[in-house]
């Protein structure tokens, strides 16, 4: 497993698809090294070619993925940010046959199967997912994994959500729940300046979380 051999490696996708991606690149920016690394480790695993994405918006990291030969099941319940991976699909040449796209809840659909590789940027903050505690939340995205799956989830970091103790997200609360059947590969908060984006168009501070974990 991962947990006891990871090692990170340098960037080495096709650095001409990668010029292609940021082109057509999306409204939140292009993916930095890491998610090509989490590829890398999908491959090195000898995991299916294969990654479900939830909440994956107008496809910042589906695009990439599809330019290098994954299979992607693109979930997320903003009809317009799917309208623009689609769009954004076709314009710069992506395999249109190798992406599901999914106008769902991802803590609410019942997904037909588990999958090998799972991927969650940001997306508990969205007051849509403040009806679920932690826990409930936690066990809604871990369905999705398949024994032996790699599950790579960022999210910001927050003391409190909706005012509710229950729903309070920290990086040691949300390792509370792997404590058995999972080993945890990396989990951190890091602080930085990130610049304007859509939500917040002005520089500012953000507590950005990394977890990520291999279900045994």
């Amino acid at each position: 497993y991962l947990g006891c051999q990871r090692t990170l490696i340098p960037y080495n996708y096709n650095m001409i698809e990668r010029d292609i991606i940021i082109k057509e690149e999306s409204e939140w920016g292009h993916p930095g090294n890491f998610f090509f690394d989490f590829l890398e480790d999908i491959e090195r695993e000898n995991l299916p070619r294969q990654i479900c994405f939830l909440g994956c918006g107008d496809g910042r990291y589906v695009i990439p993925a599809s330019f290098n030969g994954f299979n992607c099941v693109a979930i997320d319940t903003d009809s317009v940010a799917l309208s623009k991976l689609a769009a954004r699909i076709k314009s710069c040449g992506a395999q249109a046959e190798s992406v599901i796209i999914l106008n769902q809840d991802f803590l609410k659909y019942e997904a037909p199967d588990n999958y090998p590789a799972v991927f969650i940027t940001a997306a508990f903050h969205y007051p849509l997912n403040h009806d679920y505690t932690l826990g409930e939340s936690v066990q809604r995205i871990n369905g999705y994994v398949r024994p032996g799956g790699l599950l790579l989830h960022e999210y910001i970091h927050f003391s409190e959500r909706n005012n509710d103790p229950k729903s309070y997200f920290t990086s040691d609360k949300l390792a509370y729940f792997y404590k058995s059947g999972w080993v945890i590969i990396e989990n951190k908060v890091e602080v930085f300046e990130d610049g304007p984006n859509p939500m917040i168009n002005i520089p500012h501070i953000l507590h950005w979380g990394t977890f990520y974990a291999q279900k045994l």
